[in-house]
């Protein structure tokens, strides 16, 4: 009897340790990417976090009074192989390696989320190069499309098999295992492409003549392209549409001036997947005189809340029912940790901050005060106030944060303990 009441115990103790979950927390090895006063824009960290790939654009930098004069130079490729040791006294400064490939004009790049290869799209081609030397394994023709809004040039499916980029006949997907190519022509010209569950989003950019915006459309395919649907919302002002990890639903937001134009109403429609389509399951306004600001940016990684970003009013959201589910908090940008209960806010004012939060409290639960910190006083020099918005990511597998501040990327460790 003894000895099965220690058998259970032991059980019970051993189920215990296995669900008391360990906290995150910001590591204090931070690498600190030289772009060498040059400007670095789409930066792209592989999964693993090793490596990280990067547009850096040569711009010269010169004062004419109180006025910065900037002059665009030429735009080019770096990797940076990415070391974090046991302890950094200091901001470990890591510089690039510069790569030049052939005579064709490199667009931009993309590590595969398995960090096997990286896509690199240039004028006429796509090409797959393997680290650590990357050099070219396979490639195809993709012929340049200068399509408006062309950010991401290259997007992997989720299981790293497929590829695909704009080209001057619509999308082209490149499936690497069966060396295979797949196309279709959307029925708008301007559009970007992101991976979501099983299949692609198709998003048209918006047109500007004068102060009037062009009637915008997504379309949503299956991997193979063999399948594609076109979703229209009737509005003429400007919306974007964000879609939740598991695929299942999309929210499609618009603004509409209210009065004098100073304040914006949201309006967000919820679509539903049914039977293999999209269907609108609900309508909902938000009036900024009388509601909370809601302005979906990210579905967490489990589909069930939302961060909400109005200029520098940050909250989260539950998805189902859509209500508020935390306080405002004042933000310029977040960011999901892979673990849905957990996010990241960063903070340019009045100091630059990133902040760890919890879903269901208001005060983080860590906090990096930059300009505070050792190697870290002049940060403020390091921002390029164009690529605030660009990039803050982080690796799925690795646990590393990157944050671009345009002539510095950092790279910050996520400890759990």
């Amino acid at each position: 009897m003894a000895l099965k009441l220690l058998v259970v115990f032991i059980s019970m103790v051993s189920l215990l340790s296995t669900t008391v979950q360990k906290l995150p927390s910001f590591g204090k090895n931070i690498l600190v990417l030289d772009s060498q006063n040059q400007i670095i824009r789409q930066p792209q960290l592989s999964s693993d976090g090793n490596w990280l790939f990067s547009n850096v654009d040569n711009i010269n930098f010169q004062q004419d009074g109180k006025v910065i004069l900037l002059t665009f130079v030429a735009s080019h490729q770096a990797i940076w192989k990415l070391q974090i040791p046991s302890t950094i006294a200091a901001p470990m400064l890591i510089n690039s390696s510069d790569f030049t490939w052939g005579n064709d004009f490199q667009i931009g790049g993309r590590f595969a989320p398995d960090s096997r290869y990286l896509a690199v799209k240039t004028d006429t081609k796509l090409q797959l190069r393997t680290p650590p030397d990357f050099a070219i394994e396979s490639k195809i023709s993709a012929v340049y499309s200068d399509q408006f809004g062309n950010e991401n040039s290259v997007t992997w499916s989720a299981d790293s098999h497929l590829l695909t980029t704009l080209v001057d006949k619509g999308v082209l997907v490149w499936d690497i295992t069966q060396n295979k190519e797949y196309q279709y022509s959307p029925p708008y010209e301007q559009f970007t492409i992101d991976s979501i569950k099983d299949g692609w989003l198709l998003k048209q950019v918006n047109n500007w003549e004068g102060q009037k915006t062009i009637s915008t459309s997504f379309t949503i395919c299956d991997l193979h392209l063999e399948r594609c649907n076109t979703y229209e919302q009737n509005t003429n002002a400007s919306w974007w549409i964000i879609v939740s990890p598991d695929a299942q639903n999309i929210l499609s937001v618009y603004q509409e001036s209210v009065g004098n134009a100073a304040s914006i109403r949201n309006h967000v429609t919820v679509w539903q997947a049914e039977k293999g389509l999209y269907k609108v399951t609900g309508v909902y306004s938000f009036n900024p005189q009388t509601d909370a600001k809601f302005c979906p940016q990210y579905f967490s990684p489990d589909s069930q809340f939302i961060y909400s970003q109005c200029g520098r009013e940050a909250s989260i959201w539950s998805f189902n029912p859509l209500i508020k589910a935390s306080q405002t908090f004042s933000g310029l940008k977040g960011i999901w940790l892979p673990n849905s209960e957990y996010f990241v806010v960063f903070n340019d004012t009045p100091s630059i901050t990133l902040s760890l939060f919890k879903i269901g409290t208001d005060i983080p639960i860590d906090v990096l005060e930059f300009q505070n910190m050792a190697g870290f006083e002049k940060i403020k020099d390091w921002l390029y106030e164009d690529t605030l918005f660009e990039h803050m990511t982080i690796s799925n597998t690795s646990q590393k944060l990157l944050l671009n501040l345009g002539r510095r990327v950092l790279i910050i460790p996520i400890e759990y303990k």
